[in-house]
């Protein structure tokens, strides 16, 4: 949202557009950027947010996509219908890459194939260092401050970080990552650096010179991807063949233990639940 500082920077009529049916219209906005040489520092608007109601950025959302993933499963072998149990592809970018290894951790031995389009190792709008994103648009720079209530309110940042997780977990899924070389929220070496502590884990460096508009268009912070393009670009050059299955079951309880906690991840009544204990 616009400070009031901000608005002499722009025309009535672009305030009109921007302003768009009375709400803040994003679009609109970083396309009249492109006409400015700006520099501006914006604050996202998280004034929603409260203790009951906030972006965990972790753990729930993991769950979330676990309950729906089984939860069709479930409905679709009831139903009398049959799929391959063992080729579970998770396809994210961004933070939905990050849930995808958070996923893939929770549910032991289950995902079959990640795809992961410059995901983050880390939730880094937790990180009170951490907490901008830069936009940029024609020659206006943008600082976006996302002050995120979840970083007052997670005390284990341990069990929201994929180094540390990764490095008691025994994986078996298929990963294939794909990072750019000007990605600013995690650096190229972080991400090369972290995949290479990975068993069966591709890394894809995307640079200048393998660029292309039929699935990247630039080296930074999700490379501009065509996600439909990539995904079939992936799957049409696999190196490895999926298992097969038509059994539907339910994933292996999971236990996890951080500096202050032990965790217990159950799907013993085929759902997930988890219980936090202090050690």
């Amino acid at each position: 949202m616009l400070q009031n500082k901000h608005m002499e920077y722009f025309t009535k009529e672009e305030l009109i557009k921007i302003y768009k049916n009375g709400s803040f219209n994003i679009e609109n906005f970083l396309k009249i950027c492109e006409n400015y040489e700006l520099k501006m520092k914006l604050r996202e608007d998280l004034s929603e947010e409260n203790e009951e109601e906030f972006n965990e950025m972790g753990l729930m959302q993991a769950i979330d996509n676990i309950t729906a993933l089984l939860a069709v499963m479930k409905k679709t072998a009831e139903d009398g219908y049959t799929f391959n149990s063992k080729k579970v592809i998770l396809y994210g970018n961004s933070h939905g890459a990050y849930l995808c290894h958070l996923c893939n951790i929770l549910m032991p031995n289950f995902i079959s194939l990640i795809i992961d389009n410059s995901g983050w190792i880390y939730p880094v709008h937790i990180n009170k260092d951490r907490r901008s994103l830069a936009v940029e648009t024609g020659k206006t720079k943008i600082k976006v401050v996302f002050d995120y209530i979840a970083r007052n309110i997670i005390d284990d940042h341990k069990i929201i970080d994929l180094s540390y997780l990764y490095s008691q977990y025994n994986n078996k899924a298929h990963i294939i990552a794909f990072h750019g070389e000007n990605d600013n929220i995690v650096t190229i070496d972080d991400k090369r650096n972290f995949c290479k502590k990975i068993p069966k884990t591709v890394f894809n460096e995307v640079t200048k010179d393998n660029l292309n508009d039929f699935i990247f268009k630039n080296t930074k912070h999700g490379m501009g991807a065509n996600f439909i393009n990539l995904f079939e670009s992936v799957m049409n050059n696999l190196n490895f063949e999926f298992e097969k299955s038509s059994d539907f079951n339910i994933p292996n309880n999971q236990y996890l233990e951080s500096e202050k906690y032990r965790y217990i991840f159950n799907y013993d009544c085929g759902i997930l639940n988890f219980v936090k204990c202090k050690k």
